[in-house]
């Protein structure tokens, strides 16, 4: 006879992402950021994975209130985020890398009546793991972060991450 496993709801949060708090407007909420179907391949289909909760429970509806801006280099694109099917206070965009280099997703507009800005950058080196940063940091009126912890990967070139050849 196989053995039964229980399921247990958890939160959703990826190995391969950011995790960041912040105070806003005297409410703490949770952010997991990072890039869609990760690693990063140049060419491939990728772009901002982005779930958001207020006190664990997922904030839906800040497709209305919220842009990103991707940069890589110099280069920036403002585009509209999107809410994902099914899964309440996750957004994405999508599109794809061109060149190996450090990404940068820019978050901005506001949350409630608070103006939110703030840029979350992929890390070189991969999803190096370091000690959670839970340091105090004023980002703007209203908003300061709380917790910044993990990474998420940069654009590899394929054939840094290609298999067989």
């Amino acid at each position: 006879m196989l053995p039964v496993l229980a399921l247990v709801a958890l939160p959703v949060t990826a190995d391969a992402h950011s995790r960041w708090a912040f105070i806003i407007a005297g409410e703490k909420y949770d952010f997991v950021v990072g890039s869609l179907n990760e690693p990063i391949a140049v060419d491939d289909k990728t772009g901002l994975d982005l779930r958001i909760s207020k006190d664990g429970v997922p904030v839906s509806g800040l497709e209305e209130a919220l842009k990103v801006e991707l940069g890589a280099g110099g280069v920036t694109k403002v585009t509209d985020i999107s809410p994902v099917h099914n899964s309440p206070g996750a957004y994405k965009n999508t599109f794809y890398p061109t060149v190996a280099t450090t990404l940068s997703y820019r978050i901005f507009g506001t949350i409630g009546e608070t103006p939110f800005d703030y840029t979350f950058s992929c890390n070189p080196a991969g999803h190096a793991v370091a000690e959670d940063d839970t340091s105090e940091v004023a980002v703007s009126e209203g908003v300061t972060r709380v917790l910044q912890a993990g990474s998420f990967g940069c654009p590899a070139a394929k054939e840094d991450l290609g298999f067989p050849e």
